[in-house]
């Protein structure tokens, strides 16, 4: 899950970066050292958010997929790497990268963790030779490196002791949302379908369903996924890996 902020209109606020990680005075130094930021690029930190100068009054694009962050300085997967070798970001951070902005992870309530328990457990029980689960564990694509809920890939628990799963990897990503639900839907959603990720679940506790998003189309303005079939208690949600059938399994098995 991750934090759903508002979008504003106008020149950009620092309130405006809520939701996204802040950095100390020393973490900031640290990344001009390493190399992510260079002398003489226009940025500044400013309480704890690394601001582009030259874009505190600018208006925000209308097709940014985060206008409320377009003043922040976005970063792109390498560089998020940089960070986590560097130790400007560690494991007690609890962060992910959204279309190049360090992106403050919610809180687990308990029904969120319940509905991971349930997958985490659930979907390996029917998954065929050759696939495995991730739960939790971050997927690298193109400008975003996210922590699925859980990720059906390719391969098995050795498969990605050198690298995390990529867009090729990727049967099904799952997301479990509540609070996150806007987030999740409409942001994941356009990420993943940008990917040509094939399936996308989203376990919507707020409804009680399962919204199942396949056949992505990356070139729509904005990326979105052409099919959504929505999955209630007392319906089976389907398993396709690579087009074809592995099983199904109860909404009422998933949802707390």
């Amino acid at each position: 899950m991750s934090a759903t902020v508002p979008s504003p209109a106008g020149p950009f606020m620092l309130d405006d970066a809520a939701g996204t990680h802040k950095f100390t005075v020393d973490e900031y130094h640290r990344m001009l050292q390493v190399g992510i930021l260079v002398d003489g690029e226009p940025v500044e930190l400013l309480d704890g958010y690394v601001v582009k100068k030259w874009d505190r009054e600018a208006g925000r694009g209308a097709g940014a997929g985060f206008p409320q962050w377009s003043g922040l300085r976005p970063f792109t997967v390498a560089e998020y790497h940089q960070m986590i070798e560097a130790g400007i970001l560690t494991p007690d951070d609890r962060v992910e990268l959204l279309e190049g902005y360090v992106v403050t992870k919610m809180p687990q309530n308990t029904p969120h963790g319940g509905a991971v328990a349930r997958l985490t457990v659930r979907v390996p029980r029917r998954l065929p030779a050759g696939w495995t689960i991730r739960p939790q564990l971050p997927v690298t694509l193109s400008g975003s490196e996210p922590e699925p809920d859980l990720a059906v890939v390719r391969g098995d628990e050795t498969s990605y002791d050198t690298r995390h799963p990529g867009p090729s990897d990727f049967g099904i990503l799952i997301e479990v949302a509540d609070s996150s639900l806007l987030t999740d839907r409409r942001d994941k959603g356009r990420i993943y379908a940008r990917e040509s990720i094939p399936v996308y679940w989203l376990v919507n506790l707020v409804d009680r369903q399962v919204e199942v998003y396949t056949d992505p189309d990356p070139a729509a303005s904005p990326p979105a996924y052409r099919t959504r079939t929505d999955y209630r208690p007392g319906d089976a949600v389907p398993i396709a890996l690579d087009g074809q059938p592995a099983g199904s399994i109860p909404v009422a098995d998933l949802i707390p």
